[in-house]
């Protein structure tokens, strides 16, 4: 008699901010729904602010299940005082995530039983570097979800050449001159001022520490084996998510909202 195959399984990874869980949440759901087994990942500091009694992680997990939905939820610690200001001290909030790792793998592993089938995939957003070593460790594909327009996305993916054509550091006085008009990204994206940049980006010190966590975790998203955008193609032009395809596939599945 014939083995009954096993349904895939994503393991799903957000960066530890509201941002990033929600649209990974939805996407997590979508996932289930198409027949997969979906592992979530949270840090018991974002757990903690997600779910209140009775309404816990294991109540959601029950109450998805008599959807069809098979998704289980798993936390672990993220490595800082509990007391710590997290999302107002980025740079040691990153710092945190970037050495997770490990920890991460130890946890698939303590928890795997024969009910749970095999590992697929690690999808994590944008800014988890940490589950290269997690994918690496299980021997699976790593799928970067953007959460970012495509825009934004590209313009993270491309910092280390934006340094290099010496459009940042930017000099707030000669940011508006012509020849400081932005044209190289790719994606056909329209063409942006140094200051249109994001917040990370418009310094005018490359020393500076969170742009320096800004380019190491673009540079991780090259090494992805498939990724994700949370937008729609009509949105931004059919060109824009060919501005994220480095050797892999990109694809616009979004926007995922309830």
């Amino acid at each position: 008699m014939a083995s009954i195959p096993h349904p895939p399984h994503a393991v799903l990874v957000p960066f530890p901010s509201q941002g990033h869980v929600n649209p990974l949440m939805h996407f997590a759901k979508l996932l289930a729904a198409r027949g997969f087994f979906v592992t979530f990942i949270n840090t018991n500091w974002m757990e903690h602010r997600i779910f209140k009694a009775p309404n816990d992680a294991a109540a959601l997990s029950h109450q998805l299940q008599h959807q069809g939905l098979q998704i289980r939820f798993l936390a672990l610690p993220d490595g800082l005082p509990p007391d710590h200001r997290r999302a107002q001290a980025m740079v040691e909030y990153f710092q945190a995530m970037q050495k997770s790792g490990p920890a991460m793998v130890r946890l698939l592993q303590s928890v795997g039983n024969v009910e749970v089938p095999p590992i697929t995939c690690i999808v994590s957003s944008c800014f988890m570097s940490c589950t290269l070593q997690v994918a690496t460790s299980l021997a699976v594909p790593r799928v970067v979800f953007w959460t970012y327009c495509t825009s934004a996305a590209i313009v993270l993916a491309n910092c280390r050449m934006l340094v290099e054509k010496g459009y940042i550091p930017i000099n707030l006085k000669e940011a508006r001159r012509p020849e400081n008009l932005i044209t190289c990204l790719p994606g056909n994206i329209p063409p942006l001022w140094p200051t249109d940049l994001p917040t990370a980006f418009r310094v005018e010190d490359t020393a500076d520490s969170t742009f320096q966590l800004m380019m190491y975790e673009s540079e991780i998203q090259d090494k992805a084996d498939y990724v994700l955008i949370n937008v729609f193609e009509e949105l931004e032009g059919p060109q824009a998510a060919e501005g994220l395809s480095k050797g892999y596939p990109a694809l616009p599945i979004g926007p995922r909202l309830p």
